[in-house]
């Protein structure tokens, strides 16, 4: 018998509460408490409609905080998305303080704030007993404001006085209160009740202007924007618009499948209730709602699943049937609705702040709360473009630790030892050691889940314990990656560093020049001539302290009284290095130089500039391929071809006719990295001053193009087509495939999988446009027949797209098809031709660059390499 699967619980952790709100006021000798003033106000309301009548009008309101907050709080816009596609901003502004109330204002403001977040959030107030004072976790209270500041008023104006007291006690006196679905029975009691006794006064005609309701009679232009409690369906209301009048044949409002009847109707049969005033008019009333997440980014259609954003639902109410609220208008309401995000947002922030305070370096407590908001927040903010600065910064600060901590350590554990460093694992256990997981927000926010401020509240039925959120190991690595990475976009490399210090991770960019036994292995100067020397320096523009760092950057280590173990060794660790710190200086080069860009598409555009391909025809490019030395007759081979091919085809990041470069003139830049880095002190700025003119042109996003493997994705995914990569590894090389459909299109291998992938997605790629067209690429002789004529069997027909970043691909082809292009007529064979022309051909102009003034071959034998 098995043993019994354990079904683990996630763990979910509890979020932090900003330490302004964690203590209550303080008290003076006469008992009264202090409190420091923030006004809460509504402006630049944009809707369409009826809503913006219905909408606009909100009030405003005043928090009394028992500390003052974080000096960027004053000024705080928060954008808000309301019912039927309105939206408006919320102003937090500091208006002064401290200001003293007394113990019954003080407790007055309790019951305020319990009584409003009750009905926005559905919980029940807990009862409080004599022994202990059952307040919630947050200590700041809310009132409205008597009127609209509007931005008009001077802070130092607004003072206590301005609280609108007449709301306040006409809310807490009122009979208002959540509720939840009342039983038919129980309100069916509730009307009949309200006219019991067979008094003749109830019969008595109203006069013009006045209506009868539940609790007596009032004028009809007291009923603008008021507050009605329902007594049929249990629900409030606030009125808006003009009353209608009320003729007995006046049709219920019901779906289709329902026989027609007027109100005197309905009311009679639903409710067993004869409506004694039919004439009145209707009051056109608005559920008022519970509080929603207005901080997601929606659309009028994407209204359905978590969080929804519920919209204003109208009936028309007999006023008999309905109890006015007397001094209580729907502003409040409206405006109330919308605190819980206002207030959410202005915890996320101040809890940012608290981190930043923690941490104990300089830096906007907004920059802060975008490192620690994940995407599934949908919110205006994120953290996914510092997560990538973030791991770029890691991988160079760690790939210089070990390198220097290591100096018999090959490329291979080099590698192997910082990814042991920065991995999500070892990230993910820092994250916990420094208690980070009450200060990330990854979840969408819930209301329901909310702590209001004030006296504590239940959860009136319902199992959702206190504010929380599961926090997975991949989401902590990533806000780790993202802190490091905003201190270096708002501020500098140093601060940057000194962060990842607080957070304790276990590695530390030297601050000179590497002493032996770093540097005791270099090269010695016979291996290139003085001329050559001065020739590459002066390519380079950069005149080198000591020479055998850049003789080593050039000594690829193919010699036969070497060992293999021993064998370009430091030419590996070189290009190990170098690598680390070109990701690190594109990935920085490339957020600041575009901000408001996707993380999808800047991870493009990073790849498509660091790659070996890519390298490779840098070096080609200025000629670095001929200084190379200890070169096998096998790689002078490879160089030469590839050589040709990047002469005939201007250059490709992402390889030349699926061909990948010979890794050794791929390694060229990056071993001169390596090498100006070491020579120049650690200069970090220096060696990108030095680089940026080699690397141009830098990919943009008009000019990139998309990784193989990733049009193959978009491709499967736009025609419903199943995408499957394999990859194994046997006797050093890696084989990948490429399925579609469990076709198989393209196959490859390589030293590196990376390589070796994205070269089979070419292959599939060409084999596709192949057989779609009719056309061969000059590798297409080399294509396994079975294989293009499987594809043939199925993928034919043509599509062409241009090349740009999440736009389309730039090889014609199409998924789907019944393999007729044989029958393509001549007409039909020319224009995709053309098509082919101005398509197919490597667009990825990140690395156009122009044709080699000499022949490659030629270049090579001058040197005899």
């Amino acid at each position: 018998m098995g043993t019994p699967s354990i079904t683990v619980e996630p763990l979910r952790y509890e979020r932090a509460i900003p330490g302004a709100f964690q203590s209550p006021a303080a008290v003076d000798a006469s008992g009264a408490s202090r409190f420091f003033m923030y006004t809460i106000v509504f402006s630049h309301f944009h809707a369409e409609g009826t809503d913006a009548a219905l909408q606009h009008l909100a009030s405003d309101f005043l928090l009394l905080a028992p500390q003052i907050l974080d000096g960027e709080i004053s000024g705080m816009s928060v954008d808000l998305h309301l019912p039927n596609c309105a939206s408006v901003q919320a102003h937090v502004t500091y208006c002064g303080g401290p200001v003293l109330f007394d113990s019954e204002k003080v407790q007055t403001m309790k019951l305020f704030t319990a009584w409003m977040f009750h009905f926005l959030t559905g919980k029940s107030v807990q009862q409080q007993s004599e022994s202990s004072d059952n307040h919630g976790p947050k200590y700041y209270y809310i009132l409205p404001l008597l009127c609209s500041s509007n931005g008009q008023q001077s802070p130092e104006t607004i003072s206590a006085k301005l609280i609108d007291w007449t709301v306040v006690r006409a809310s807490l006196g009122s009979s208002l209160v959540y509720k939840r679905k009342s039983e038919y029975a129980d309100l069916l009691a509730e009307l009949k009740d309200a006219y019991a006794g067979g008094s003749e006064a109830v019969y008595v005609p109203v006069e013009e202007g006045e209506l009868r309701m539940l609790n007596g009679t009032f004028n009809v232009h007291e009923m603008e924007d008021a507050v009605v409690y329902c007594t049929n369906n249990g629900s409030s209301y606030f009125i808006h618009g003009s009353l209608q009048r009320f003729p007995d044949n006046t049709l219920v409002q019901q779906s289709s499948s329902r026989s027609p009847l007027t109100y005197t109707e309905y009311y009679a049969k639903k409710w067993k209730y004869k409506l004694l005033f039919p004439n009145q008019p209707l009051l056109k009333g608005y559920r008022l709602l519970q509080a929603a997440n207005y901080l997601r980014k929606t659309s009028s259609s994407s209204f359905n699943g978590q969080g929804v954003v519920k919209g204003w639902e109208s009936m028309e109410l007999p006023a008999e049937v309905c109890t006015l609220h007397v001094g209580m208008y729907g502003k409040l309401f409206r405006g109330a609705m919308r605190l819980p995000s206002v207030l959410h947002s202005l915890e996320m922030t101040l809890v940012a702040a608290d981190l930043r305070n923690t941490i104990g370096l300089p830096l906007s407590c907004y920059k802060m709360q975008e490192a620690l908001t994940s995407g599934a927040c949908e919110s205006n903010i994120s953290y996914e473009t510092l997560e990538l600065l973030g791991d770029s910064i890691l991988n160079f600060a760690g790939g210089t630790y070990v390198f220097m901590e290591h100096p018999c350590f090959n490329r291979e554990q080099l590698h192997l030892t910082r990814h042991k460093l920065v991995c999500n694992k070892a990230l993910h256990q820092f994250a916990l050691l420094r208690g980070l997981t009450p200060y990330v927000f990854a979840e969408l926010w819930n209301p329901r889940l909310w702590v209001p401020p004030g006296p504590g509240m239940g959860n009136h039925g319902s199992q959702e314990g206190l504010e929380g959120q599961i926090l997975g190991r991949k989401t902590l690595a990533d806000v780790v990656e993202a802190i490091v990475g905003v201190y270096l976009m708002n501020g500098s490399l140093e601060a940057s560093l000194k962060a990842m210090t607080w957070l304790g991770l276990p590695m530390y960019l030297p601050s000179k020049f590497p002493e032996a036994p770093v540097l005791e292995r270099l090269s010695d100067m016979n291996l290139l001539g003085t001329a050559d020397i001065a020739s590459l320096q002066n390519k380079l523009g950069y005149q080198f302290n000591d020479t055998k760092l850049l003789v080593s950057a050039f000594d690829n280590g193919h010699d036969e009284d070497r060992t293999k173990q021993e064998e370009g060794c430091e030419f590996q660790r070189l290009s190990f290095l170098g690598n680390s710190i070109l990701d690190f200086l594109i990935s920085r080069h490339l957020v600041q130089l575009y901000p408001q860009l996707d993380p999808a598409s800047l991870t493009h555009l990073k790849h498509a500039t660091v790659n070996i391909e890519n390298f490779a025809s840098i070096a080609l490019h200025h000629g670095l391929h001929v200084y190379l030395q200890k070169v096998s007759p096998k790689l002078t081979c490879q160089i030469r071809q590839f050589a040709i091919l990047f002469w005939q085809e201007g250059g490709s990041a992402f390889g030349i006719g699926g061909q990948s470069s010979p890794r050794a003139l791929g390694a060229l830049i990056q071993t001169i990295t390596g090498a100006i880095f070491l020579d120049s002190y650690l200069d970090i700025e220096l060696v990108w001053k030095i680089l940026e003119p080699l690397l141009q042109p830098l990919a943009t996003p008009e000019t990139v193009m998309l990784h193989p493997l990733r049009q193959l994705e978009i491709l499967c995914q736009k025609q419903g087509r199943k995408l499957d990569v394999r990859s194994e590894q046997s006797n050093g090389v890696v084989q990948a495939h490429v399925f579609i459909d469990c076709i198989l299109l393209g196959t490859s291998q390589n030293k590196e999988r990376n390589v070796a992938r994205r070269l089979a997605a070419c292959k599939a790629l060409r084999s596709l446009s192949h057989q779609a067209c009719g056309f061969h690429h000059h590798d297409m002789k080399k294509a396994d027949p079975d294989v293009c004529g499987k594809a043939d069997s199925i993928y034919s027909s043509t599509t062409v797209g241009k090349c740009n970043m999440g736009i389309a691909t730039s090889y014609p082809y199409n998924l789907s098809g019944q393999g007729m292009w044989q029958r393509i007529s001549t007409l039909g064979h020319l224009f995709f031709l053309i098509l082919k022309l101005l398509f197919a051909r490597p667009q990825m102009t990140a690395r156009m660059r122009p044709s080699i003034s000499v022949m490659p071959e030629l270049e090579l034998d001058s040197k005899g390499v």
